[in-house]
């Protein structure tokens, strides 16, 4: 098990921040997490959204044990929730993950042949689904994402990103030019994303510094 850690932990690297200032869009506007103030029926509707099966984190409470008592234990989630928010603030325990390595192929005796498979807890879902939903409107809104991204998208997909791919190798060869594709798969993708850079590029995006310390919060010690 310890040389599973150590692998899993070695994809962690620490890279100088570059300049990305050339090709996203700012915007003037300014989002503030303060404005998405939870409501007992938001959390009501996400914990009873959510699958009764879903894997229990370290904290062994599950879905189904947040389901039947909901309507008596929302109104304590929700001022925990809004604590997280107000303060910027994201809870300890709830970064906790109950990690399982899992045979991917190849030789079993082999640690690069399996892969980590993080259970976070069921409450910390609650939180994360309420602000992705309000941070993914205000990206949306303010025309803050790149117009051909189709991963983690409503209404695209890898479907999506073929047909536009497809339409404009078309588009070339009827306008007798030539097409050249570079194409990268990286191992563990999103253990590279540099926290750092994702941070500063949110406040590009108008992210309030009080919002952007919540984030560096739900970021760190994990």
């Amino acid at each position: 098990m310890k040389i599973v850690i150590e692998l899993f932990f070695s994809v962690i690297t620490i890279r100088r921040l570059r300049t990305f200032y050339t090709y996203i869009k700012p915007t003037t506007d300014i989002y503030t997490l303060k404005r998405i103030t939870m409501t007992e029926k938001n959390v009501i509707d996400i914990i009873n959204s959510t699958s009764s099966h879903k894997a229990m984190g370290a904290d062994k409470i599950s879905a189904r044990m947040l389901k039947i008592p909901a309507p008596v234990t929302a109104p304590s989630v929700t001022k925990l929730i809004n604590y997280s928010i107000n303060n910027a603030v994201f809870p300890r325990t709830w970064k906790t993950a109950k990690v399982t390595p899992l045979f991917k192929k190849g030789d079993s005796s082999d640690v690069n042949n399996y892969r980590p498979i993080s259970v976070l807890p069921v409450l910390s879902k609650i939180v994360e689904r309420h602000v992705h939903s309000n941070l993914y409107a205000y990206l949306s809104e303010n025309k803050l994402l790149f117009s051909n991204q189709s991963g983690f998208r409503k209404y695209h997909s890898t479907e999506t990103a073929l047909l536009k791919l497809v339409d404009q190798l078309l588009f070339n060869l009827d306008n007798n030019r030539v097409s050249g594709l570079i194409l990268v798969d990286y191992s563990k993708a999103f253990d590279m994303v540099d926290h750092n850079i994702l941070l500063s590029k949110l406040r590009v995006y108008g992210i309030s510094e009080t919002s952007l310390q919540w984030f560096q919060s739900y970021l760190s010690d994990r």
